[in-house]
């Protein structure tokens, strides 16, 4: 990899170009997965930046400057994504990345980003450590976030007790199953199996054996994009729906919608779907159909995490008079935003706080169960 410039040297550059540079905007990159297993939520989450691109121009841009969205595909594949993201680095005057991708890529990405000062506001379902670092933020839910209520709130509902634990093998997925054991443990639960596979991984017979055979009552499963998709579809259709209930964190409507029926039943727990009830909500989606048609594909968690991550960028840089990364990265903490999935704000530690929401999948859509709290792994402070 060759050395990145300094941010600083870039900034003072662009802004050598004064009515060029105004008139070219503020350049943000939205890193998302268009292709390959994890594209199934990338195209929302392109309609969303763009959307909230819309929206803040329409407020004046940040100092009359409009907000330029630049989207880069990494096709669910960690060093092309990176690659990719330094090749358009490499031309000058990128204020910041929205990341809605994988860990495998945040963790590409993030070296690079430590390295060169670029702004990276990485907004998807994340493992929580170490969430802010300089201008690297991690906005997105904590597996804590997603287990804490959601794992002893199935054991309650379902009156199982024995899991069976299925991901992709990367850092998400294993801090899922970490999480979800000693969760599970801690609620007198336990786990009878386990098993990580490969992303895009889309053979499950031997894992759907290993599940009959173990005798569990409940899965955990922390499969992402097609691999989801192949292994709920399957799970279904060997009947195993009827007697063991599954508890899927990173199940929203982008991967719902190739489900159908065989989603049903199916628990998650994220901050945000498209059923919500709110009226911020329901102008959000009014915007978004207006803009892109009825036929676009549904905002999750996951695509709406773009939009809530453009806004808080252009309000930090509002409040920072200035895009650039440290101006911006000072701003952000303590900022509260208003949006879709109803009020949140970043901490001083980077993170946002932010309301969880447990839902049921069926073949329309999500019931919303229960708002749930967030921040907390209930194995890690004192019960009375």
């Amino acid at each position: 990899m060759t050395a990145p410039a300094s941010r600083s040297s870039r900034t003072a550059g662009a802004s050598c170009a004064g009515t060029n540079s105004r008139r070219a905007g503020v350049r943000v990159a939205l890193l998302t997965s268009l292709s390959r297993s994890a594209g199934l939520f990338g195209r929302a989450a392109a309609n969303c930046a763009a959307l909230a691109a819309e929206e803040i121009n329409a407020e004046g841009g940040i100092r009359g400057r409009p907000v330029r969205i630049e989207v880069i595909d990494d096709p669910t594949h960690a060093a092309t994504g990176l690659a990719r993201l330094q090749e358009l680095d490499r031309r000058g005057g990128l204020a910041a990345v929205v990341g809605v991708h994988s860990s495998a890529t945040f963790n590409a990405v993030s070296r690079y980003a430590r390295a060169s000062g670029l702004l990276y506001l990485y907004t998807a379902a994340n493992e929580g450590s170490r969430v802010q670092n300089g201008t690297l933020f991690r906005l997105g839910e904590s597996v804590a976030d997603q287990l804490a209520e959601a794992v002893p709130a199935l054991m309650r509902e379902s009156g199982g007790r024995s899991w069976y634990l299925i991901g992709n093998d990367y850092s998400w997925p294993r801090a899922v199953c970490t999480h979800g054991r000693r969760i599970a443990k801690h609620f007198g639960g336990g786990v009878v199996g386990e098993r990580l596979v490969g992303i895009g991984e889309s053979s499950f017979d031997d894992v759907l054996e290993d599940i009959e055979a173990s005798g569990a009552e409940l899965v955990l499963s922390s499969l992402v994009g097609w691999s989801s998709v192949d292994f709920e579809r399957r799970f279904h259709a060997a009947g195993l729906r009827r007697r063991v209930r599954t508890l899927a964190p990173l199940l929203e409507e982008s991967t719902l919608e190739h489900l159908g029926a065989a989603g049903s039943g199916v628990w998650s727990c994220l901050p945000y779907f498209s059923a919500l009830d709110t009226a911020e909500n329901t102008g959000f989606l009014r915007r978004y159909r207006a803009v892109f048609g009825p036929w676009a594909p549904s905002p999750s968690a996951l695509a709406e995490s773009a939009y809530e991550g453009l806004h808080l960028f252009a309000r930090a840089a509002r409040e920072a008079g200035s895009p650039r990364g440290g101006d911006v990265s000072r701003a952000l903490r303590g900022l509260t935003l208003t949006g879709p999935r109803g009020r949140v704000s970043v901490g001083a530690d980077g993170r946002l706080r932010q309301s969880m929401h447990l839902a049921e999948a069926s073949a329309t859509g999500f019931a919303i169960l229960a708002q749930v709290a967030s921040g907390t792994d209930p194995t890690e402070v004192e019960w009375v």
